[in-house]
């Protein structure tokens, strides 16, 4: 997350834009090798807190809106209970990435 008080990418400085975006990048990168999506989607915010933040969302062809931006899925189905994960395979999942971060 930028802690910069910014709601526009492009209202960052060059070097800490470039910066901001490798970052980024190296997390998707690292995201991509955890979950093996047919694609990754990434989204920028910074409407609600004046800060930009990425939501970055593996893609599955097997998806039924696959085509179609993530918020359009319905609620019931992002929430049901098999993609909602314990404290203990949120840790395993967060060491996976870690250590697709480090490679």
């Amino acid at each position: 997350m930028c802690k910069l008080h910014k709601t526009e990418l492009h209202q960052l400085e060059q070097k800490f834009k470039l910066k901001f975006l490798d970052e980024m990048s190296q997390l998707a990168e690292a995201i991509y090798k955890t979950f093996k999506p047919d694609k990754l989607n990434y989204e920028l915010l910074g409407n609600r807190d004046a800060h930009l933040h990425w939501h970055i969302f593996p893609r599955y062809k097997k998806e039924k809106k696959f085509n179609q931006p993530i918020w359009l899925t319905n609620k019931k189905i992002m929430n049901a209970k098999k993609y909602i994960l314990n404290k203990k395979e949120a840790d395993k999942v967060i060491l996976r990435i870690r250590r697709n971060l480090e490679n």
